[in-house]
């Protein structure tokens, strides 16, 4: 069930809490973030799921968080954390716009993995076992499949640095191909994403793939809020007031502050 969220709604995403390529050492480091929000919605990949009690308990310190400045802290699940919350997309303003971490887009969640293989193989059993025509059904495929991998011990990039992974990413050299279609192919994916679930969507928000940006395709705008992974960066989506803004988010003294409008819409 879709929750009645507080405004101004604030959306983050990719956080990776514990991973060692996170620039988030510190939950506090997100303070300004959450400072006069009513609701803060975590997009997936909050934490690094290595249990889902671990999972819970990280997820408590971001929770704890948002409660000292105010605001109330929503999860929705991602494929590293797919046991942080059982609510895999959030609709706001009205159904106009839809908040999910963004895995369900891609046939084998995670293209550029490896372990994708394992992702989209695990996604086709459950598929074959129970129909995924609703938007519902679609989203407990995905999360199932994370699940079932995570306990399985594939999570071959948590731990590692920013530097080990770019260059996992570029071997064999196929995988960096897989990258740049996913990025390309977002506009898209979101779009039909938006279509498939109907009610009226005219805004999709994500994450996922790290790579922050705007499109704008068959009528709809499909917003990726970025990471707090180095070199990319991210942004917040802030739904208020009728309408969604999209703001950079800047790193000043170890924290993450609100910083230049790059978008606004009436919604």
């Amino acid at each position: 069930m879709n929750p009645e969220l507080r405004e101004p709604v604030r959306i983050v995403s990719d956080v990776h809490w514990r991973h060692s390529a996170s620039l988030v050492r510190r939950a506090d480091q997100l303070a300004p973030l959450a400072e006069g929000a009513g609701t803060v919605v975590f997009n997936g990949d909050t934490v690094e799921q290595q249990g889902r009690a671990r999972a819970l308990e990280d997820a408590g310190r971001f929770r704890e968080l948002c409660r000292k400045a105010g605001a109330e802290a929503v999860f929705v699940s991602g494929n590293h954390d797919p046991e942080v919350s059982d609510r895999g997309w959030l609709e706001l303003a009205g159904g106009c716009v839809l908040a999910t971490h963004g895995d369900v887009l891609f046939p084998e969640i995670a293209s550029w993995k490896r372990g994708r293989s394992e992702l989209h193989a695990a996604c086709e059993r459950l598929s074959r076992n129970e129909s995924t025509e609703s938007f519902d059904d679609l989203l407990r495929s995905v999360r199932e499949a994370c699940v079932r991998v995570i306990r399985e011990g594939r999570c071959p990039e948590v731990g590692i640095g920013f530097a080990r992974i770019l260059a996992r990413h570029g071997w064999p050299p196929v995988r960096p191909l897989r990258v740049l279609r996913c990025w390309a192919e977002t506009g898209l994916r979101g779009a039909s994403l938006a279509a498939h679930r109907g009610n009226g969507v005219r805004f999709v928000v994500m994450g996922h793939t790290h790579y922050p940006g705007v499109w704008h395709r068959n009528g709809c705008v499909v917003i990726n809020t970025g990471s707090f992974f180095p070199v990319m960066g991210g942004s917040v989506v802030e739904v208020d007031k009728g309408f969604l803004n999209v703001r950079r988010v800047v790193r000043r003294r170890n924290a993450f502050h609100l910083a230049q409008l790059r978008g606004r819409w009436e919604v």
